[in-house]
């Protein structure tokens, strides 16, 4: 792997949103943070980042599988033109089913549509999100959660960007946490 300084911005845990055009780097970044063996690798390269304290899950790759959503789950959870209106809900259910697999992860997944059901309370929500961050603290570990791939979110332009501003104010929710943390790999 090579580490160039400048490119110690795409795996920082502290900067939510690295963005690149096509062919520079971002979907490989995102896969050096999301194994294991190339994080700790990388983590001796960048010292002061922290990544040797990483946990990292999908959010969404732009593939299926892996724990993160795909386009037809999106499509599924997220009726045509209801993206302002569910798109914030559905990116912070993705975001606490990220954390519970982390924290739990010997326990069945929950589907997308049970954890937002059992958040439909903002309040239930932002509790779950406190307390989830607090048990990451006491263990020392930092959870990221990536996204990457976002242009093949939809091939509706109106409706990819919709959820993108949507997952952007998720995202920025989790300023005041300590130990949840998102990075969006966008272009």
């Amino acid at each position: 792997i090579f580490t160039p300084e400048q490119h110690a911005n795409a795996l920082d845990p502290n900067t939510p949103v690295i963005v690149g055009a096509r062919g520079t780097g971002k979907s490989f970044w995102t896969g050096v943070l999301g194994q294991d063996d190339t994080r700790a690798a990388t983590a001796v390269a960048y010292p002061n980042l922290g990544l040797e304290k990483l946990i990292v899950k999908p959010g969404y790759s732009g593939f299926s599988g892996e724990d993160a959503v795909s386009a037809k789950i999106i499509d599924a959870s997220i009726p045509r033109g209801g993206e302002t209106t569910y798109g914030f809900s559905f990116w912070q259910a993705v975001i606490i089913r990220a954390a519970k697999a982390a924290l739990r992860p010997n326990e069945d997944l929950q589907t997308i549509r049970e954890v937002i059901e059992m958040y439909s309370d903002p309040e239930d929500a932002e509790r779950e999100i406190r307390s989830l961050d607090s048990e990451f603290g006491k263990r020392g570990r930092v959870l990221l959660v990536t996204f990457d791939a976002l242009d093949t979110l939809s091939r509706d332009w109106f409706r990819a960007t919709r959820l993108v501003d949507a997952l952007f104010e998720a995202i920025w929710t989790l300023r005041a946490r300590r130990s949840i943390r998102a990075k969006v790999f966008i272009r």
